[in-house]
């Protein structure tokens, strides 16, 4: 293995300026990532950014498989609406119209 190897990448570290429930979304700069367990405002903790998780979902759309997501901040939910959105990853499977969740997989 490579000396300046640091980790895999697939969690990190984070100190959000409010709590954040584990299992929510949490973005840091540009990254969407979901945190693993609950966080206490200024506390360190741990937020996935890899893999594929279960979320909210903007009930209004039909999502198709593998189509490009965002995060709406304001709605707290996934969208396939950018403008205004940060780029969240990829649905890992169609979500219908009524449906008020979708599996991510995170920044792919």
């Amino acid at each position: 293995m490579s000396r300046n190897f640091v980790q895999e990448g697939t969690i990190i570290d984070y100190t959000p300026p409010a709590t954040i429930l584990g299992g929510a979304v949490a973005v840091i700069g540009s990254l969407v990532g979901v945190a693993t367990t609950n966080i206490g405002a200024g506390t360190a903790g741990a937020v996935a950014v890899e893999g594929v998780f279960t979320l909210p979902a903007d009930n209004t759309l039909t999502i198709a498989q593998g189509a490009q997501l965002y995060w709406d901040p304001v709605a707290r939910k996934m969208t396939t609406v950018s403008v205004n959105n940060i780029p969240a990853g990829k649905a890992w499977a169609t979500k219908l119209l009524a449906g008020t969740t979708v599996n991510v997989k995170l920044n792919a």
